[in-house]
């Protein structure tokens, strides 16, 4: 038995030290500076992630932080997953809104229907992220925004081949907004053609043998980039 327990010890240690982004917030949770977050809030941010996926799938953790906690410091939201247990959604100071939860809840709905490990290595980061954008309407990443980033020089070499990854896609400042203004405006295209149904379609379809479907946003990037196919 001592030995079994060891094992069982042992197997516990390693699957939380790998997924160790997870393990951070489970670890901070536990402080004082997380608590629940409002629960209208809540409820708004459960509504929109309804009108676009339909059911609602993913039971997300979802903890406000007020101050850092072992280490762990968010500004404004973060979802963290780990293989069979649910996601947590960290709302930061400046993320206690309808738009930063959702967005993030959003996020946990994606790897509900596809898995942590589909979404992180077979999903391209532009599309996580630009779905998840639907459900969020801060004017920094609206249409009038990523024409800004455009005519700025932003987005002049941008192509979503080179934003697939999350080095690739996440950027400081103006060049990180300018690829969520983008994200958001090539998903949002796309789904007026393949409607919400497409979109849950292709999250439920993605495997591990096929590659992900790029030639189905080409067209809708060039008219988001402002350049022909």
């Amino acid at each position: 038995m001592t030995r079994l327990l060891r094992v069982v010890a042992a197997l516990a240690f390693t699957f939380f030290a790998v997924n160790y982004a997870w393990t951070h917030v489970a670890l901070a949770s536990l402080s004082g500076e997380m608590q629940s977050c409002p629960g209208e809030l809540v409820a708004a941010a459960r509504t929109r992630v309804e009108a676009l996926a339909g059911q609602v799938r993913a039971a997300p953790w979802i903890i406000c932080q007020r101050r850092s906690a072992f280490g762990l410091n968010v500004s404004h939201g973060t979802t963290r997953f780990a293989p069979f247990l649910p996601s947590f959604v960290v709302v930061g100071p400046s993320g206690s809104n309808i738009d930063v939860i959702a967005h993030e809840w959003m996020h946990a709905e994606i790897a509900a229907r596809t898995s942590s490990l589909l979404r992180t290595w077979r999903m391209p980061t532009w599309f996580d992220e630009g779905l998840a954008m639907q459900l969020d309407r801060r004017s920094d990443y609206d249409e009038r925004a990523l024409d800004a980033y455009r005519r700025a020089g932003l987005l002049s070499a941008k192509r979503l081949d080179r934003l697939a990854s999350p080095g690739q896609f996440f950027a400081a400042g103006d060049q990180g907004k300018a690829h969520y203004a983008l994200a958001r405006c090539v998903v949002e295209r796309w789904l007026v053609v393949a409607g919400h149904a497409g979109a849950m379609k292709l999250l439920e379809g993605l495997d591990w043998s096929r590659a992900f479907p790029n030639q189905d946003f080409e067209v809708h990037a060039a008219a988001c980039l402002g350049r022909s196919a």
